[in-house]
């Protein structure tokens, strides 16, 4: 059950997922697109806040050296811009509030059962692990471009193969989950989570059960969960600062850069077959213009690669 003192609930409904905390008199709601949480969890970058978390280690030791509720107060004020940087460390900052909270009554005497300041600082290396264990999952059974046969066979073969590799086969547990009504109008399965691998399990899992499609953006090449047609090839996360998508801009992008390869082989193709017509013409042999056109292939082959410009390509190619 929801530690005392506040209650935080995930649940899913339809295609949309559902973050509602209660704390006090405190309540809020989230929601979003079904998976749209977990995906964007895959690719936090959470080490860049290794310090932080490092120094919420320390601040908890002069917290009970001194008996100074002020270090509870930065932790929290730092936790809450964490879970505004994503909804899943919403039940870190609640949980380790309440945890201060309850030292403090204690007068600081023997809290360090109370406020394990290890599972603190090591938040970060252990989300950058599980987000590892999570490709390696997704790219084995879920992945529609790179799995092979059905689902159900694709899992079997990556627990049977990672079953003794702690560090790689994703490590889903028993959950706290209740089936109740949801939004008045609905039964679902709500999870009540103890920290966020609960959550990320929770989600992970309901891919799984639901044999959720998804797929690498062929834009910014980063797994979504697609939503109706499985053709679909883009994603729908912002890439620039009016808030446009790789959806919106990514078959262009494609486009231009199918333009310039199109463009780079024009102008290969033309100076290959003048060259070759050359051999006719006896302005060349045949062993020199095999050896120009393996040349040629090569800077073509850069070209297409972007290590230089159509223009070089050209200025290469006239002489």
């Amino acid at each position: 059950m929801p530690q005392k003192g506040f209650s935080y609930r995930v649940y899913i409904l339809g295609n949309k997922e559902f973050f509602e905390m209660k704390s006090g008199i405190k309540y809020s709601k989230l929601e979003f697109p079904l998976f749209d949480s977990l995906f964007s969890f895959l690719y936090l970058d959470v080490m860049d806040f290794i310090g932080e978390f490092s120094d919420c280690a320390k601040q908890i030791e002069v917290m009970c050296r001194e008996k100074d509720f002020t270090y509870a107060n930065k932790m929290n004020s730092f936790l809450r811009g964490m879970s505004r940087l994503h909804p899943y460390f919403e039940i870190t900052r609640l949980v380790w509030e309440g945890r201060f909270y309850e030292a403090r009554e204690q007068g600081f005497i023997n809290v360090s059962d109370l406020l394990p300041k290890k599972e603190l600082m090591h938040i970060p290396s252990t989300i950058a692990q599980r987000q590892k264990q999570i490709t390696w999952l997704l790219e084995t059974a879920l992945d529609l471009d790179s799995r092979r046969g059905d689902m159900q066979g694709q899992l079997l073969k990556y627990f049977k193969r990672y079953q003794d590799e702690l560090l790689r086969k994703f490590p889903f547990h028993k959950l706290n989950i209740n089936f109740e009504i949801v939004e008045n109008k609905a039964f679902a399965e709500v999870l009540y989570p103890e920290n966020i691998y609960d959550i990320v399990d929770f989600f992970l899992r309901e891919c799984i059960k639901r044999e959720q499609p998804i797929r690498r953006c062929k834009n910014c090449q980063k797994y979504f969960a697609i939503h109706g047609r499985t053709d679909t090839e883009y994603c729908s996360r912002p890439i620039d600062d009016l808030g446009r998508t790789c959806r919106d801009l990514g078959a262009s992008y494609v486009w231009e850069r199918k333009k310039k390869e199109d463009e780079v082989f024009r102008v290969y193709r033309r100076e290959y077959k003048k060259r070759f017509a050359w051999i006719k013409a006896k302005k060349i042999d045949a062993d020199e213009f095999y050896a120009w056109s393996e040349r040629a292939r090569e800077k073509k082959a850069k070209c297409d690669r972007g290590e230089i410009s159509l223009e070089e390509f050209k200025e290469w190619l006239k002489r």
